[in-house]
């Protein structure tokens, strides 16, 4: 990981490979954004492993940014970060829409929404389960 800033906004370089054993050093220096900071671009375009405990630090630094009142926004592209912010319900991560000040009430609709397509998938799953048991 790489940080660079320049008057009011830090650019923050992810490497290839972004996994537990950089988890500590990195969630330290990302707790240390200097206060005059107002943007921060994440570039994710080298990223080509990720695991989760690297991505609950990427969360926790959009949650952080969000209360700092910090815009935060992704450059670049990564296969591996929308797969993992897909698989684990958390696109907005990838998208960073969480920077809206009713982002409660959006992540409150997200949980709502991913919840209900669950439950529909396990009624559709025991319904299936009757249908052959007959």
């Amino acid at each position: 990981m790489k940080l660079d800033t320049e008057d009011n906004s830090l650019t923050i370089t992810l490497g290839e490979e972004c996994t537990i054993i950089d988890v500590e050093n990195h969630t330290d220096l990302l707790r240390a954004i200097p206060d005059n900071i107002n943007t921060i671009f994440l570039n994710i375009d080298a990223l080509k492993e990720l695991d989760t405990a690297y991505l609950q630090s990427i969360y926790s630094l959009v949650k952080e940014s969000q209360e700092r009142s910090i815009t935060i926004q992704t450059t670049g592209k990564s296969k591996v970060f929308a797969h993992l912010c897909k698989l684990y319900g958390v696109q907005r991560v990838a998208a960073f829409e969480s920077q809206n000040k009713d982002s409660n009430t959006a992540e409150t609709r997200s949980r709502a929404s991913l919840s209900k397509k669950l439950s529909k998938n396990s009624k559709n799953t025991n319904k299936s389960k009757k249908q052959r048991a007959k």
